[in-house]
């Protein structure tokens, strides 16, 4: 049981059709250490898809553990979220772990949140001139401030692009330099004004006052 020997390596990974882990355990070496073999005696590594067609096809009854590339831990397959295709037979097991599947989500959730939360606030001050309050009441809560249909034509618009809003409204926004057809309002400002046609902080129709 040499991996040196090309042959009874080549036998174990090529024939035998086991993974540098499973050849690992029998020699009493590392995974590493057999990928060094295996690339030293010019052995073609399996692609990604042939290691699932050989592996997962169909179940995992006769595969127990997996080594996560992310963390390099050897975990269990219940530890690995399984992706099964509807149009496809074959299951797919991720080479990353459900943990580090979870904290890479995480971690590109904060930074999209993040860049849309950057891009909201360029939007708001162009719109603003400047000023980041609300173009009726002078509200200056950024949080309260959002972007409004100058012409009442918002349904409309975000219609006519796919149901465009919220931070796909901003990058829109962006991408067709920043068209001189909005406004800043606040929140209530911008309900009143949607709602009823009209702000309660001006130009109030003659038949309520």
């Amino acid at each position: 049981m040499d991996y040196k020997n090309k042959d009874w390596l080549q036998n174990q990974y090529i024939d035998l059709k086991k993974n540098t882990y499973e050849i690992s355990e029998i020699c009493g070496c590392s995974r590493h250490t057999i990928g060094i073999w295996i690339k030293k005696h010019n052995i073609r590594k399996r692609s990604i898809s042939e290691l699932n067609k050989i592996r997962y096809r169909g179940n995992t009854d006769n595969l127990t553990k997996k080594i996560c590339n992310k963390c390099g831990n050897l975990k269990l397959i219940k530890d690995f979220y399984i992706i099964q295709r509807s149009n496809r037979k074959d299951i797919t097991i991720p080479n990353k772990c459900k943990d580090c599947h979870n904290k890479d989500c995480k971690k590109y959730n904060d930074k999209r949140k993040l860049s849309d939360q950057k891009r909201r606030i360029l939007v708001l001050i162009h719109y603003s001139e400047g000023k980041l309050e609300c173009k009726c009441c002078g509200e200056k809560n950024i949080e309260f401030l959002q972007l409004d249909h100058k012409n009442g034509d918002g349904a409309e618009h975000r219609k006519k692009l796919g149901g465009c809003r919220g931070s796909s409204m901003y990058r829109w926004v962006i991408r067709n330099n920043y068209p001189n057809m909005f406004r800043v309002l606040c929140v209530n400002c911008n309900f009143s004004k949607g709602a009823y046609g009209y702000c309660p902080h001006r130009n109030l129709p003659e038949d309520i006052i």
